[in-house]
C-alpha cells in the first residue's frame, strides 16, 4: 500500500485591544486556517479463503481532492465598576469548519493464473460538511467584603453539523447512487444555562 499527500496549509490570525476607559477592555480575534491536500493511494492486495490459501488478488487505486476552511471569531468585554472588585466580563464566540472532499476510486479483480476475475469497480464519492459553533456567555461579580462575594451568569450555545456523503458506482459508466455508502446527517444542538454562587 502507497500514498501520497501534498499538501498546503495557510494560517491568518488577527487580533486587537481596545480601552475606551481605565476600566473597560473589549477585545477581538480571528483565526482562520486553509488545508488543501490531494491524496493518490496504490493497493495490491491478496484475498484468502477460509483455508487461508489465496483466492484472487485485486489493485486499487484511489485519488481525492480535499478542501478544508476553519474560521473562528471572539468579541470580549470587561469591565470594572469599582475597586472593591466588581466586575462583568461577557465573551462572544462563532466557529465555521467547513470541508468539501472529492474521491475517485478504482478496484480491478483478477485471476491468481492472469486475466479478470470479475468486474472492475469504480467508486465515486462527494463529501461536504459544515459545522457551525456559537456560544455567547456573562459573568457578573458583586463582591460584598473579603470573605463574601456574589457570582452570577448566564450562557447560550448552539451547535449545527450538516455533513451530505454521496457516493457513486460508476462502473458501467452510468452514476448510480450507493444507498449503503450515502448518507446525509443533520444535527442541531441548543443549550442554555445559567448560575448563581453566594
Amino acid at each position: 500500500n502507497y500514498t501520497t499527500f501534498p499538501s498546503n496549509s495557510h494560517v491568518a490570525r488577527l487580533g486587537m485591544d481596545f480601552f475606551p476607559s481605565k476600566k473597560t477592555i473589549v477585545g477581538f480575534v480571528v483565526n482562520s486556517n486553509f488545508f488543501d491536500f490531494s491524496s493518490n493511494n496504490h493497493n495490491n492486495s491478496t484475498v484468502i479463503d477460509k483455508n487461508y490459501q489465496p483466492a484472487y488478488t485485486f489493485q486499487t487505486t484511489s485519488t481525492g481532492d480535499n478542501h478544508l476552511n476553519n474560521s473562528f471569531g471572539n468579541i470580549n468585554l470587561k469591565h470594572t465598576f469599582d475597586s472593591l472588585g466588581r466586575e462583568l466580563t461577557v465573551d462572544v464566540d462563532y466557529g465555521v469548519f467547513k470541508n468539501n472532499s472529492t474521491s475517485t476510486s478504482n478496484t480491478a479483480y483478477y485471476k491468481l493464473s492472469g486475466g479478470s476475475y470479475k468486474p472492475t469497480y469504480v467508486l465515486d464519492g462527494n463529501q461536504i460538511g459544515t459545522l457551525k459553533l456559537q456560544s455567547n456567555k456573562a459573568d457578573y461579580v458583586y463582591p460584598f467584603s473579603k470573605s463574601t462575594k456574589l457570582e452570577s451568569g448566564v450562557k447560550t450555545s448552539y451547535v449545527s453539523s450538516d455533513n451530505d456523503q454521496q457516493f457513486f458506482d460508476v462502473s458501467n459508466g452510468t452514476a448510480v447512487n450507493d444507498e449503503t455508502k450515502t448518507n446525509h446527517f443533520i444535527y442541531n444542538e441548543y443549550n442554555y444555562a445559567g448560575y448563581v454562587n453566594y
